[in-house]
């Protein structure tokens, strides 16, 4: 019971300290998008303001969320768990940018793509943490 209890608030610390940075990288990607959104069609906007708050993100994740090195393995890891994230994203705002403008239909993407992304990084960095 006690070993339950401590992974159940290593995995609340994990989520928390997630939400956290999810919550900045989320700041940087709006921001850029609402102003990029004036300049450029959405797409466009979208896969800019996506890559700078990706680079954001990876950092932030290695270093405080997760704890892990920033290594090439785990660089391909944190890729293929955003390529599945920006996939979410991108499908998302293609549906709801018919129903609403793009920067509505962006919020809405990304609160839906949140906790899909949360469990496949937390299972594909929680590898690497392992093999370390």
């Amino acid at each position: 019971m006690e070993m339950f209890l401590s992974n159940l608030n290593q995995n609340i610390k994990k989520f928390l300290r997630f939400t956290l940075v999810g919550i900045i990288a989320v700041m940087i990607q709006y921001s850029m998008f609402y102003l990029l959104d004036n300049y450029f069609i959405y797409r466009w906007s979208f896969i800019i303001s996506y890559t700078i708050s990706f680079i954001v993100n990876y950092i932030l994740t290695t270093f405080y969320t997760f704890q892990v090195k920033r290594t090439i393995n785990t660089l391909i890891k944190f890729i293929s768990g955003h390529i599945i994230n920006f996939i979410l994203q991108w499908v998302f705002l293609e549906v709801f940018v018919l129903i609403v403008n793009s920067k509505v239909a962006l919020i809405i993407s990304m609160m839906l793509a949140f906790p899909i992304n949360f469990m496949i990084l937390k299972f594909l960095l929680n590898k690497e943490k392992k093999n370390e």
